[in-house]
């Protein structure tokens, strides 16, 4: 709109994530996967790797140029890789919108699954999506990063692991929440700029973190809190690169870590009002996962990032020793 939007900001010390960053631990070097749109990262964020749609309609490429007249920004870049939205192969963004071929990139449930590791992904709006894929419940909802990958559509076996957000407080209740969960808002309940607002989408994080923190479960859960991408705020502190002093080899390649994105480590491993200055990105998350579980690592950046262990109390004698920590 006019250049404005991105100059705009919300004092969120009162909101609250804000509250929960300042009881628990604000991870200040945390940045997005990629640098481009929600799909590019939603796809990152589970396998650390970019999304490609080989032999793609030239429609859907980007335009790299010196040339104001024809520089192109779109769905894809000149490559073929995914760096702004696009549509899984499961459901529609609506008529005649293009769809991203299944991905055969390996990801994260692929691994946990390989090792018996129970997890879902709950995700918002997706039982009206399956009754009704043209509803504006289902327009609404993203849906799961996993339905990008093969394996996870309707039929599939993956299929299982993804569940409406509804079936998150039953298993509260039920006492059969997975080891390892994600959560996914609409777009109604995200506080994504013009389809929902800042703290109704807080507001929403509030309740699902309360409804952790109000079960048996808050004493050996982890929760993270954090959007996809910056959404085209600015932001004064570039993104990470190779050579700025701070990024070690093989943390940085061409397609991101992308903006800064803010992080909030929530929990009774969480430290308490602390900020984490160590630089984080979702590669970050996932290699706490994988060390967790003793799963491989699924990319370069995987492999390099910094393990959010460093933003955690793990201390095991009170003297504070990062040896403590595994």
């Amino acid at each position: 709109n006019g250049g404005g939007m991105c100059m705009g900001h919300y004092d969120a010390n009162d909101f609250p994530e804000g509250q929960l960053a300042q009881e628990f631990t604000l991870c200040d070097h945390y940045f997005q996967g990629v640098f481009g749109g929600s799909i590019a990262n939603y796809i990152y964020f589970v396998s650390a790797q970019e999304a490609s749609y080989p032999g793609a309609p030239a429609t859907l490429l980007s335009v790299d140029s010196n040339n104001p007249a024809t520089l192109n920004d779109n769905i894809l870049s000149p490559d073929f890789f995914v760096v702004n939205n696009i549509a899984s192969f499961v459901f529609s963004f609506g008529p005649g919108q293009p769809q991203l071929p299944a991905q055969n990139l390996d990801n994260i449930g692929n691994e946990l699954s390989s090792k018996g590791v129970d997890w879902k992904s709950y995700t918002e709006g997706l039982t009206a999506a399956e009754t009704d894929p043209t509803s504006a419940a289902a327009q609404a909802s993203d849906g799961s990063p996993f339905l990008w990958f093969n394996g996870y559509g309707p039929g599939q076996s993956g299929f299982a692991h993804i569940q409406d957000l509804s079936q998150y407080q039953q298993d509260i209740t039920n006492h059969t929440l997975p080891a390892v969960s994600w959560i996914k808002n609409d777009d109604m309940h995200d506080e994504h700029p013009f389809t929902s607002s800042v703290l109704v989408g807080q507001q929403r994080v509030l309740d699902q973190v309360n409804a952790i923190r109000n079960s048996p479960y808050w004493k050996d859960t982890l929760i993270l809190i954090t959007p996809d991408e910056f959404g085209g705020w600015w932001d004064h502190l570039s993104p990470p690169r190779e050579g700025d002093g701070h990024t070690l080899p093989g943390q940085a390649d061409s397609f991101g870590p992308g903006p800064r994105i803010p992080l909030v480590v929530v929990g009774p491993f969480a430290r308490k009002h602390f900020v984490a200055h160590e630089q984080f990105e979702p590669g970050s998350i996932l290699k706490l996962i994988q060390s967790r579980w003793h799963l491989k690592t699924l990319s370069v950046r995987n492999a390099a990032a910094n393990s959010l262990v460093d933003a955690l109390d793990l201390d095991r004698d009170g003297d504070h020793d990062l040896d403590d920590r595994r």
